[in-house]
């Protein structure tokens, strides 16, 4: 499992960015497209995920306790492994303050 909801808002929040999802056509996946480098898989499958600072937050603090929030979009394209990014503060799961799409792929240079 990627991620556990812990809270009727949580939920919610996770429902309503499923429904945005499915409407903007993205597809959560574990299978790696055929053309995509597998150290590439295997730096996202690392990067998938859901993170948070709760211990950092909790031992210091100048740090909040921020999630992020990380899952694979547009599984059949082959210019690399795309991800979607969420970043929210723990308490309000359902505002993200930062959203983005990240390609992850091989460099020419290296």
């Amino acid at each position: 499992m990627l991620w556990s909801v812990k809270s009727t808002t949580q939920r919610a929040a996770w429902v309503s960015a499923g429904l945005l999802a499915v409407a903007l056509g993205f597809a959560p996946s574990t299978r790696p497209s055929a053309t995509v480098d597998p150290e590439v898989v295997a730096l996202a499958k690392g990067l998938t995920g859901t993170f948070d600072s709760k211990q950092q937050s909790e031992t210091d603090p100048q740090y909040f306790n921020v999630q992020l929030q990380m899952v694979r979009i547009w599984p059949d394209r082959a210019d690399g492994i795309w991800l979607y990014v969420e970043q929210a503060m723990s308490a309000t799961p359902a505002a993200p303050y930062r959203q983005r799409v990240y390609q992850v792929h091989r460099r020419g240079d290296g």
